[in-house]
């Protein structure tokens, strides 16, 4: 009855109108891009902005001149001419100019600062504005870079404009204010668009979304995918595209260069790496290639380094890539050169122009902590680099006219000890950019023998992929714990002898025609001795080994040269190594020698580590001590040897871990002689195994 009152109260009260609270929509912004003539002529954009509900608003717009080394030349080109902000009304509105340095620790790639223009406007009680302005010709862009008509070859200045949409849309200083943005083009007939964006372009619209990645403050701009916009004349540009993976994939290029350039490749590549890494979340890709002579433009690297003074960015690294997919290149394995370092360029070898092509996926969108990233950024680059190429001509090829030659002038002319860094043409480091190249081969191939062939460096990158989705930056540890999750083997002293270490990488067996060895595990691990295994591959050459061992990667020690025969595949080889020290960790590894030389296995090590068990958990004062026998197995390592007092224990024993370890029973009160034996009523082996020594079985 409460509520029928309550009901019948609110039928008399007239005029009583609910409302509920909404949620405040923000702001819509179109833009209209005019270009008239030629290019020439200098675009001209109108920007509406709606659902403005304050009286005044600050306006963004990138300085475009920041090199990658963060010099700032803020004075070479105007960018924004004739700008006026109106009313819906036709009112001029005032503003004051400003400018403004931005910088993060998020970027983990970056340590530059962005600058902005900024124009604070006094809105008044307007919920709409319109900005107009003019942008900067092409020709007024590459004039003010210090080109003249020598640097163009085939087009002109007058026949493109290109550059980020950073450098010319006004939007807000917070993009979370941002509720829509859409771009609007109207061009000449004969001419042509293609922009980046995150959102989605069809015609003559471009759905800008939020312009999330145009704004210094977000990681995510800082990344992947930036904003580039080429206008072109149909008559002077091709254009090549593809779907892949539902991406868009786009190449313009100048129509002199028809026959020139390897769309087809380029398009085989970017899937390998979708498939091979992850799809970019992008709808489109975008390469652009100018015919230009950029040693006759003083300033050209300033302009494309972009907003955020990062070199491989426009006609660099997002724009235009080059090798086997760039300019005077073809079909044939000729244009995959042998790898020269000392005489390294862009003419003979393909590596650094292929960075274009692999840079998206690796360190643009899996982004690196500090610790991480030279070697992520010079060496997996290069590595997928050469991968990329491998699916047109075949690995084999690869690794014969590229990983071969590149580990050879490694052990030639870096490895030590002492390490020695050397540096190219281009001020490459060898060790950044290759020995960690060589070290990516390693990873792969010893993710393949510790898996039976199931686990490859793809399933690593896919797992830092994953982490890039989340917006996580690779650090160190993520590394290390991603890479040991994929296997059994522990990678811990791999990453640091190799990648942050300067020892000499283990890789004769796999890229010269010395045996292939594998130090595999240590077995049958008793008080005093233990069993070193591995396997050699003599290649078709008499081969012989021996194991080194000792307390420190030293070594000391070496088992007895024995015979590994001549084959072409693997043969498991082992040795004993006796009167060992208690609770000591040694070092091991394979060595197998042919005609063709000597190949060292991994390191690995192995400690005899003794547990004690006696039913008053005393143990003749002896440590580790355990009153069980079960508890002596739940805590064990793999390897390790429980020493049992003799006698008669009431346990179903039960091993449930992949340990391999040893039962040692019938020991005296003082664990030192052995000359009875222990007794249990059970022994379940779930997994692992035991090696038994005077125990028996009711």
């Amino acid at each position: 009855m409460l509520c029928e009152k309550v009901f019948l109260v609110l039928l008399n009260l007239p005029f009583i109108f609910l409302s509920f609270p909404q949620e405040a929509k923000g702001l819509d912004l179109e833009y209209q891009l005019t270009l008239q003539g030629d290019g020439s002529g200098r675009p001209h954009i109108t920007l509406q902005i709606s659902n403005l509900n304050s009286e005044s608003l600050k306006l963004v717009v990138n300085t475009p001149l920041v090199d990658d080394f963060g010099n700032y030349y803020p004075d070479l080109i105007t960018m924004v001419h004739n700008l006026s902000v109106k009313d819906a009304k036709g009112n001029d509105l005032e503003f004051v100019f400003s400018q403004k340095t931005i910088t993060s620790q998020d970027w983990y790639w970056n340590i530059f600062p962005i600058y902005y223009d900024v124009y604070s406007i006094n809105i008044g009680q307007n919920h709409q504005i319109t900005v107009e302005y003019d942008v900067a010709s092409n020709t007024e862009i590459f004039t003010g870079l210090g080109a003249t008509d020598n640097a163009f070859i085939g087009q002109g200045m007058s026949d493109f404009w290109h550059g980020y949409l950073g450098f010319i849309l006004f939007r807000p200083e917070n993009h979370s204010d941002i509720s829509s943005a859409n771009m609007y083009l109207s061009l000449p007939s004969d001419w042509e668009y293609e922009v980046t964006t995150f959102g989605t372009s069809s015609n003559n619209e471009v759905n800008l979304e939020t312009l999330d990645n145009m704004y210094g403050d977000n990681i995510r701009w800082k990344n992947y995918q930036t904003s580039n916009l080429v206008i072109y004349n149909k008559s002077k540009f091709n254009s090549k595209e593809k779907n892949i993976k539902g991406i868009r994939v786009v190449d313009v290029y100048s129509a002199d260069l028809e026959g020139y350039r390897n769309q087809e490749a380029f398009f085989q590549y970017f899937e390998y790496l979708c498939d091979n890494i992850g799809t970019l979340p992008i709808n489109s890709h975008l390469t652009f290639y100018p015919w230009i002579n950029s040693n006759e433009i003083p300033y050209f690297r300033v302009y494309k380094a972009g907003p955020n003074g990062f070199g491989h960015s426009l006609m660099g690294e997002s724009y235009g890539a080059g090798g086997d997919i760039g300019l005077w290149c073809g079909d044939s394995l000729d244009q995959v050169q042998l790898w020269d370092f000392d005489s390294y360029d862009d003419e003979k070898n393909f590596t650094f122009s292929m960075h274009g092509t692999v840079r998206p996926w690796i360190f643009l969108y899996i982004q690196c902590a500090w610790d991480v990233l030279p070697w992520f950024k010079g060496g997996f680059c290069t590595y997928y680099e050469n991968m990329c190429v491998a699916q047109r001509y075949g690995l084999n090829n690869i690794i014969e006219r590229r990983f071969r030659p590149m580990y050879k002038y490694y052990i030639d002319n870096i490895a030590g000890p002492p390490e020695v860094d050397k540096k190219n043409f281009s001020n490459h480091g060898f060790v950044e950019y290759f020995k960690s190249c060589l070290t990516a081969y390693y990873i792969n191939q010893l993710l393949k023998e510790n898996s039976g062939g199931t686990k490859t460096i793809d399933d690593l990158m896919k797992l830092l992929f994953q982490k890039a989705e989340q917006g996580v930056a690779i650090n160190r540890e993520i590394f290390t714990e991603a890479l040991n999750s994929l296997t059994g083997y522990d990678f811990t002293s791999v990453i640091e002898k190799y990648l942050y270490g300067t020892e000499k990488l283990p890789l004769d067996g796999y890229l010269t025609n010395s045996p292939k060895v594998i130090t595999g595990s240590a077995t049958s691990v008793t008080s005093t001795s233990v069993t070193l295994n591995g396997t050699v591959n003599p290649k078709g050459e008499a081969a012989t080994y021996y194991f080194e061992y000792g307390t420190d990667t030293n070594y000391g020690s070496t088992t007895s040269s024995a015979s590994a025969g001549s084959g072409s595949s693997a043969v498991s080889v082992s040795a004993a190594v006796l009167e060992l020290a208690l609770d000591t960790t040694y070092h091991y590894r394979l060595v197998a020698t042919n005609s063709e030389g000597t190949s060292y296995g991994e390191d690995k090590t192995f400690r005899i580590v003794i547990l004690y068990v006696e039913p008053s958990g005393s143990c003749g004062g002896n440590t580790p001590c355990y009153s069980t026998i079960q508890a002596a197995i739940n805590a064990a390592e793999t390897e390790g040897v429980i020493r049992i007092l003799q006698g008669t224990y009431d346990e179903e024993v039960i091993m449930a871990q992949a340990y391999v370890l040893t039962l040692s029973g019938g020991w005296d009160f003082t664990f030192a002689t052995q000359s009875a034996t222990s007794t249990v009523k059970s022994m379940t082996i779930n997994d692992g195994c035991f090696t038994i020594d005077s125990m028996v079985i009711q």
